[in-house]
């Protein structure tokens, strides 16, 4: 169960990454748009569940539960609560990125 739980919070961190932090998400987005939508739709109709973390992170997680036949209350409340915390997760890695950044610039000044 904690492995399982593990495995998707690490799910949660690669899809911040790869849709929010990296820009790759509003890149497809956009572009999607512009290809098939516009100027019909709004850009806003692509938002969920492929470019929202806490949507994309939560079926997901449910995917791998049931891939994995874990699909328990237990197991399902943990998903809800990795993809209800996305965007603490999502600050948590930009403040480990500034952290780190901050140190660096530390060793610089030392040096």
């Amino acid at each position: 169960m904690m492995n399982t739980a593990l495995q998707i919070l690490l799910i949660s961190v690669i899809i911040i990454y790869g849709n929010t932090l990296s820009g790759f998400g509003q890149t497809v987005e956009e572009w999607l748009w512009k290809r098939f939508l516009f100027p019909k739709y709004p850009k806003s109709v692509l938002d969920r569940p492929f470019f929202c973390n806490l949507c994309l992170t939560f079926w997901c997680g449910i995917a791998v539960i049931i891939y994995k036949d874990q699909f328990t209350l237990p197991m399902i409340g943990i998903v809800c609560l990795i993809s209800y915390l996305s965007d603490i997760t999502e600050t948590i890695l930009r403040f480990m990125k500034d952290l780190l950044i901050k140190i660096i610039d530390a060793f610089y000044t030392l040096i």
